[in-house]
This record gives structure tokens, sequence and C-alpha cells, in this order.
């Protein structure tokens, strides 16, 4: 809910200020607003885009892991992403302890999707690319399988749902609750709404 209120509050008071020397009620600033609210949508992935690899086996191979590498994951929601690796923990135990030294107390490398995966490529003999594999993966990813297998991911699924009502086609990943912060309950007064969907 904050991300939505702190999003909303940062694009009005941009299209005030850029608006501000000829007046914030002018007809370009109505224009700009009314453009927004139709045209424009905030979502997030979370953690990153890597996390939804986990979801479908196969983007793992397209991103670079070999077939037979052991991969940990905990829980079945992707949004969630840890991994319990043994051969990743003290690696991550050693990147926390860092990070909490320069301040960073809330840093859980076992969380991060990205360093685990790019750890997953190495004991393939490869080195993770965002650019090559990363972009396989994602390019090809099986958005139904990951939506089915992989908990609630209700992020991903606010994403679907804007895109799936604005073209006026149905979900790929099916029904499912999706995120408060980024997508609006069916309450919600539309033209109170900054973009269409916060």
């Amino acid at each position: 809910m904050r991300v939505r209120l702190v999003v909303t509050r940062a694009i009005r008071e941009d299209v005030a200020t850029r608006f501000s020397s000829l007046g914030a009620e002018t007809p370009d600033a109505d224009r700009v607003r009314e453009a927004l609210h139709v045209r424009c949508s905030f979502h997030l992935l979370v953690p990153l885009s890597e996390a939804y690899f986990f979801g479908e086996p196969a983007a793992l191979t397209r991103a670079g892991v070999r077939l037979g590498v052991p991969i940990h994951r905990t829980g079945t929601d992707v949004e969630e992403f840890a991994t319990n690796d043994p051969a990743f923990l003290p690696r991550a135990l050693q990147k926390n302890a860092e990070m909490a030294g320069r301040g960073y107390l809330w840093w859980r490398e076992e969380r991060h999707p990205k360093r685990y995966l790019e750890f997953l490529v190495e004991c393939s003999g490869g080195l993770y690319q965002e650019t090559e594999g990363g972009a396989r993966a994602l390019e090809a990813l099986d958005w139904p399988i990951v939506g089915a297998g992989s908990g609630t991911v209700p992020f991903i699924r606010a994403l679907f749902k804007d895109l799936s009502d604005a073209l006026g086609i149905a979900s790929p990943l099916g029904a499912g609750a999706v995120s408060g912060s980024t997508y609006p309950a069916r309450t919600v007064h539309r033209e109170t709404l900054t973009l269409r969907n916060i």
C-alpha cells in the first residue's frame, strides 16, 4: 500500500512541477494527467525478474543452469524467493556479514534470486549474463506454468491482470489474488487513480 502512495504522490508532484510556470491547471497539464490516468501503469517484479525463472525449470536451463545441477528453493511462491542450498549458504552468510558491516542490516543474500542464479550458472561451468542468458530465459518464459506452480505470485498477477483489462483478454495466469499495491480493488473509484492501476 505504501508503494502506491509514494509513487502516486511523486507522479502528481512531478506533473505539478513541470507545469507550475504555466499554472497548474493548464490544458497541457490536464492532457498529461489524462494520458497518465488512461495509458500508464506502474508495476513491480518481486523481488527480481530472475525469481520468476525458478517457476519454470526450462527457464533456468535457458539462463545457463546445466541439467542435473541441484536447485534448492524454499516454499512455492517465487515472489517470496529464498534458498537453503548448503553449497550456497556459506557464501550468502559471508555476504550478509559484509553488508551488515556497511550498515545494510536487512540484506539477506539467500533471498536474492539473481545471486543464486549466478551461483547455479557458475556450478554449471558458465557465467550468468542478464543480457544473454537472462534475456533468453525471460523472452520465452512460460508464464502460465509460473502462475500455476509458483504460489500466489500477486505482483506478476497484478501486471497481467492490468494488461488483460487494457487489452480486453483473459489473463494467461488465470484467476488468483493480485497485489493491492499495484492493482486496485474493484471497489476503488477508477476516476480517482493517477495511473491506470494506482
